[in-house]
């Protein structure tokens, strides 16, 4: 649900590897350790307490506006009937909503936003408590204050687990190319993730644009982390870590790998 201006140039393309002219004197670029298939996973879990957010008193407003928000697939793994959503103008709660299932198992919350005819194409923004992860998504990508109380459509929007995370506020996608040359062959079971230190920040998906490519977002505690990459050969029964970082800048960036 984020909305994004992506920049894409030269200058935040990364390429890892042996050169031709030898800059790197040799050098390795990665190293191999024999793995079982690891278990790579992204920490949501914070420690955001409940909110305590009211439901606004809706003889004080004239005007209003439907929203239907869904949860992800990922996000719904997590949800349980102590989650909440919210939608506030400035600092006011205009709307709370509570879990719903649908028969198809879908998660949904149905926000009805109160406001006055005074605040029409006011930004708002929504908030949802997580209570399984205790953590917090807080995101403006949403349309402005429109009433719709006369149409009686509501519009429709999906969060994401990793839309405005309180935990990681940050996010940078990467288009991840491996070379032509491969000390293995690639597998639907080989796995690609990004990690800050110790930390799983991303975990890939292949890519149908580019050749053996991976495309996924990376989310970051704070701007300019530096990360780096490993990769699950199914074959070789091992993980592969380079030993270059990167610099997570929240644009997107295409990264060449060589092993």
């Amino acid at each position: 649900m984020k909305i994004r201006y992506l920049v894409f140039s030269l200058c935040v393309l990364a390429v890892w590897g042996c050169s031709s002219d030898g800059d790197n004197d040799g050098a390795p670029t990665s190293t191999f350790v024999k793995s079982p298939r690891p278990t790579w996973a992204i920490d949501w879990s914070s420690n955001v307490a409940m909110p305590d957010w009211q439901e606004p008193i809706s003889e004080d407003f004239e005007c209003s506006m439907d929203l239907l928000v869904t949860l992800s697939p990922e996000y719904r793994a997590y949800s349980t009937d102590n989650d909440v959503m919210a939608m506030f103008i400035g600092d006011e709660c205009r709307a709370l909503s509570y879990r719903n299932e649908m028969a198809n198992g879908n998660v949904a919350y149905l926000l009805h936003v109160k406001g006055s005819s005074d605040e029409v194409d006011l930004p708002m923004e929504l908030r949802f408590y997580c209570e399984q992860l205790h953590t917090m998504n807080v995101t403006n990508a949403v349309p402005p204050f429109t009433p719709n109380n006369l149409m009686g459509v509501a519009y429709q929007l999906e969060l994401n687990i990793g839309d405005e995370s309180t935990k990681y506020p940050y996010s940078t996608e990467l288009n991840i190319k491996l070379p032509d040359e491969l000390p293995f062959s690639v597998s639907d079971d080989d796995m690609l993730a990004v990690f800050v230190g110790n930390e799983c920040r991303a975990i890939g998906g292949r890519n149908p644009e580019l050749f053996e490519g991976w495309r996924m977002v990376v989310f970051s505690k704070q701007a300019n982390e530096s990360a780096q990459i490993r990769y699950y050969s199914e074959e070789k029964g091992g993980i592969y870590t380079f030993l270059k970082t990167f610099t997570l800048n929240d644009r997107l960036q295409q990264v060449n790998i060589a092993f």
